[in-house]
């Protein structure tokens, strides 16, 4: 195949095409997308009468039909995998979304730049059903996958994380909006309890404005633009998207794809470099992580200790 050079309008040609493509696939697949949005709304209306009607103390529990739903999804891919006559680059890159999709319940969004690193506990969700989503659990869980990130993605052996609050004044002592004291206040208190140094909550306008962050090496957001306008704002344009607690590796620019300047020459790539640095570094990091714990000797038991015997020195007489 010979290399050829493509005018904008080829560009956005393909460009048409790739996305008429990928409407299609997801039309094709809708009742994957039924699936997760029964999940859903059952899972939210499940532990809203658990908790405000039977005050149950682990109403979450019952997101644990995610775990049916993954069953169900998997039995669906495996049974439209037989049926798949043509093997294509779109339908390969559906099946990533959608494993993408199973496991993004374990793992974090964190936004990253040179100066300021910020987490988020919720992504892209309506502001008014953000609040509902704020539990120590999810909380909790969130801080784990940041403070383990921070160690062997960055790093960063005793990370300092801040939290935010999720109400104006961190909830002024619970006067404006509960969460602080119901939810974040414990989350942080059993990640102390876990030997993490986290610290908060914090009043999102003043952590900012006073400089505060600088003093962390993370910041966790409760949802996405408290914690996306100041980073973004401060990371002057060279921000990256990084998925942590993933095995494998996910950078990508802290930006849309700006389809309306496609073919331009228009676009800064600033974003997309600092994403492929970020990579090749947590790669490194994640390598010296590894090497730097490696025990080459044999754990052995005290039992075995105990009853080991000690070498006798023989001394020879003259």
């Amino acid at each position: 195949m010979t290399d050829q050079n493509f005018s904008p309008q080829d560009s956005l040609r393909i460009i048409h095409a790739m996305i008429e493509k990928t409407k299609q696939d997801i039309f094709d697949q809708s009742h994957y997308f039924l699936l997760w949005g029964w999940r859903a709304f059952i899972g939210c209306i499940g532990q809203y009468i658990l908790k405000v009607h039977f005050n149950y103390p682990r109403h979450y529990l019952v997101w644990l039909i995610t775990f049916l739903c993954l069953a169900i999804m998997i039995f669906f891919l495996v049974r439209d995998a037989k049926k798949e006559k043509v093997r294509t680059y779109t339908g390969d890159n559906m099946s990533y979304l959608w494993t993408g999709l199973g496991i993004s319940f374990f793992v974090l969004m964190l936004l990253v730049a040179e100066n300021i690193k910020v987490g988020l506990v919720t992504e892209h969700l309506p502001i008014k059903d953000v609040a509902q989503h704020i539990t120590r659990e999810s909380i909790f869980s969130k801080l784990k996958i940041l403070h383990a990130s921070l160690q062997k993605d960055f790093g960063i052996d005793r990370p300092r994380i801040a939290v935010l609050g999720l109400n104006p004044h961190a909830g002024d002592e619970g006067l404006i909006g509960k969460e602080e004291e119901e939810f974040i206040k414990p989350a942080i208190k059993e990640a102390k309890q876990n030997n993490m140094l986290v610290i908060g909550p914090f009043s999102a306008d003043a952590f900012f404005a006073r400089g505060q962050y600088e003093k962390f090496d993370a910041v966790l957001a409760m949802y996405h633009d408290q914690g996306l306008i100041p980073f973004k704002s401060l990371s002057v344009g060279e921000g990256v998207n990084f998925t942590a607690g993933i095995p494998g590796m996910r950078t990508s620019p802290d930006h849309g794809t700006a389809f309306d300047i496609a073919g331009q020459n228009k676009a800064d790539e600033s974003s997309f470099r600092a994403a492929v640095f970020t990579c090749i570094d947590v790669l490194t990091n994640r390598r010296t992580y590894d090497e730097n714990r490696k025990n080459p000797l044999k754990k052995m038991s005290a039992g075995v200790v105990a009853n080991a015997v000690d070498e006798k020195i023989v001394e020879d007489s003259e």
